[in-house]
């Protein structure tokens, strides 16, 4: 019997994963001809009111997932302050 993941755990354990990504170099700005990979850990794209961030996640050994998150809301909910999203 093969162990299923449920979809509310997966995404608990991949909302537990992303603290350690907002700390990386975010870019203000996105310049044409400006490009994001992979093997750069610290390089994502933030909105420019910062709530999301676009870029890779890696989700095991040469595996990366392509990914957009909230960072503004992520940041209050481990706080621990209260958070409302419309």
């Amino acid at each position: 019997m093969a162990f299923e993941l449920s979809y509310p755990l997966f995404f608990l354990l991949l909302l537990l994963q992303l603290p350690f990504s907002t700390t990386a170099k975010a870019h203000k700005n996105i310049s044409l001809g400006s490009s994001l990979t992979a093997l750069n850990k610290d390089s994502f794209w933030t909105s420019p009111t910062e709530e999301f961030a676009f870029g890779f996640q890696e989700i095991g050994k040469h595996s990366f997932l392509l990914a957009i998150w909230l960072t503004k809301y992520l940041k209050e909910l481990l706080s621990g302050q209260p958070m409302a999203i419309i």
